[in-house]
């Protein structure tokens, strides 16, 4: 009805636009009718992506889907009795490739090392990153359980894609928001932008919206779960990276925890100081940086180690995306000396 209001207004103004009256009153109406048509079709339309080893139920007014080229859009769903599954590729032959993709790379480590393990993905967006994960854990012969998380507008589609690419039995999606304890919590998002849907830091723009989604911690979900293993964990939580950490202090201490997370100082510094931050967990983990790479699809790892973190952190804040991603292994991981001198080959 309010819609209904407006646009009848607007064309009443328009009626008169040729004696010049209410110009400026006709662009603030046509301004709120395109804000109200964005808030009413926001995530509607879904189309499926194919990029060969996996298909992807995206919303077509989101960023990830428009950088996309057209080569992979426009599919009609359809039954498919495609074989998902990467080749087979034993564990040390991907721990040799020096040109391995680094989550892959990071999986045969524990393998080769016999360390049993689960894989965390918080902030799985379309669960894109969690299949991929879990199709290097299949094609090398594993059986160790994806666990994927987002409370975000992309998680809507999550589950959905997890079946789409037949990997239920080894992927878990979660519709939940990953913090430091179990609450109700508020989800911000930014219309078009699922890749900044956060718990943490409220927009203040009219384009943010919200609602609410229950979260969990890493270590009551885990306790819930009967989960008791060492883990690699993707945090991608726009920078509610301190909350997660905080609710996963006891998996961190008791199992070797590698972690692979994105670091933006000016999202953390609402909350933490991002460099006294980092130096607490140097104290339990070598850092290293990872720079203009997928971590995923990338068929090459390259590392940086962290060495002064001020230093790191006021270089980070002067480039043109003050944002990186950290690779964080933990000094008591066996075999990390074998682990950190395969990366400084790359």
């Amino acid at each position: 009805m309010m819609l209904a209001r407006i646009l009848n207004g607007l064309d009443a103004l328009r009626g008169r636009r040729s004696k010049g009256d209410h110009v400026d009153e006709i662009a603030r109406l046509t301004e709120e009718v395109n804000r109200i048509k964005e808030l009413l079709l926001i995530g509607r339309q879904v189309d499926l992506v194919d990029f060969g080893e996996l298909r992807v139920f995206m919303y077509t007014d989101d960023l990830g889907y428009k950088q996309l080229g057209g080569r992979y859009k426009g599919f009609t769903p359809s039954p498919s009795s495609r074989d998902w599954a990467q080749p087979r590729r034993e564990p040390q032959a991907r721990y040799d490739n020096t040109c391995e993709p680094l989550v892959s790379f990071l999986l045969s480590h524990y393998w080769v090392h016999s360390l049993d393990f689960a894989y965390f993905d918080i902030g799985c967006q379309y669960g894109t990153s969690a299949m991929a994960t879990a199709q290097v854990i299949l094609s090398s012969g594993n059986a160790n359980h994806v666990y994927a998380f987002d409370p975000g507008m992309a998680g809507n589609l999550a589950a959905t894609n997890i079946l789409l690419n037949k990997l239920q039995d080894i992927v878990t999606f979660e519709r939940l928001g990953v913090s430091y304890d179990v609450y109700p919590g508020l989800v911000f998002i930014d219309s078009g932008h699922s890749e900044n849907n956060r718990l943490v830091n409220r927009g203040h723009d009219l384009t943010t919206l919200s609602y609410v989604a229950m979260c969990t911690s890493l270590d009551r979900y885990a306790e819930e779960k009967g989960i008791s293993t060492n883990a690699i964990v993707k945090i991608d939580t726009q920078g509610g990276e301190p909350e997660v950490l905080k609710g996963m202090r006891r998996m961190m201490e008791t199992y070797s925890t590698t972690m692979l997370m994105e670091f933006a100082p000016h999202a953390l510094q609402t909350r933490v100081q991002p460099i006294e931050w980092l130096a607490q967990l140097s104290n339990e983990y070598a850092l290293y940086e990872i720079r203009d790479i997928d971590i995923f699809l990338s068929p090459a790892h390259h590392v940086n180690p962290i060495r002064e973190l001020g230093q790191f952190v006021a270089e980070l804040t002067m480039r043109s995306e003050p944002y990186t991603d950290l690779l964080c292994l933990p000094k008591k991981l066996p075999g990390l000396d074998s682990l950190q001198a395969r990366l400084k080959r790359t």
